[in-house]
């Protein structure tokens, strides 16, 4: 199938966000809206015929689409999205973590242009300068064991990790200097994780150099974690 490009944006499902690692998708989505006044407007069927393979796709499915939710889309919006909760998200520089993880798999979306299924919550923190300082404590090994303790446990050792279980965890304020290490880790931690997934299974040596250096940084994380929670050595 041959969609033209400037009607798609990259989607990001679940499985694909992975801790620290760069984000990327070679999945799309039709996306059948334009940017007025900083918000997204669903365009008229004649622009969209201006995309002759998308309309054409989209066609195809129109009985389908028009019988969603009980008819409601029977009328000439649709090829519109069910829901647009995720519209805020788009061009936004955010955290994106799975619903459903053993442990925390949130990742940085330093570019906005991702769109994400329901298996992915994005994160917009007040202050964009809090991003890697929050990216840190959402990976922490502390927001593993609070998440543990006060989530419920799925099938398969699964939690979730939903607005719902995130937002009694307590965010403390932080100095620049600690937060510059912080961040400093994560930039390294984020350039590792890439290498990473560029040599896949290949070069073993390397692989393996690299998951001790990670292993390394993260351990360097949660030290300045406990320390900004005020967790003793007995308590880790």
């Amino acid at each position: 199938i041959i969609i033209e490009t400037e009607i798609l944006k990259p989607l990001i499902k679940g499985e694909i966000v992975k801790r620290f690692s760069p984000v990327n998708s070679k999945e799309c989505v039709l996306f059948t809206y334009k940017e007025m006044g900083g918000r997204f407007k669903l365009i008229e069927e004649n622009e969209l015929k201006k995309y002759p393979n998308a309309y054409k796709y989209l066609k195809l499915f129109e009985k389908e689409l028009r019988k969603r939710e009980n008819n409601r889309f029977d009328n000439k919006d649709w090829f519109c999205f069910s829901r647009n909760q995720g519209m805020s998200y788009i061009n936004v520089e955010k955290i994106l973590t799975p619903d459903i993880c053993k442990k925390g798999q949130s990742s940085l979306d330093s570019s906005g242009k991702f769109l994400t299924t329901t298996t992915v919550y994005g994160i917009i923190p007040k202050d964009k300068n809090d991003l890697k300082y929050l990216l840190a404590l959402l990976n922490s090994s502390l927001l593993q064991y609070f998440i543990k303790k006060t989530g419920s446990i799925l099938r398969g050792g699964f939690y979730r990790y939903k607005t719902a279980y995130l937002k009694p965890f307590p965010v403390p304020k932080i100095n620049d200097s600690p937060k510059q290490d912080i961040e400093k880790l994560v930039d390294k931690m984020t350039s590792l994780t890439k290498r990473l997934n560029e040599i896949g299974e290949k070069k073993v040596d390397e692989r393996t150099k690299i998951e001790d250096e990670i292993s390394k940084v993260d351990n360097e994380i949660n030290e300045i974690v406990y320390k900004l929670y005020g967790i003793t050595e007995l308590e880790k």
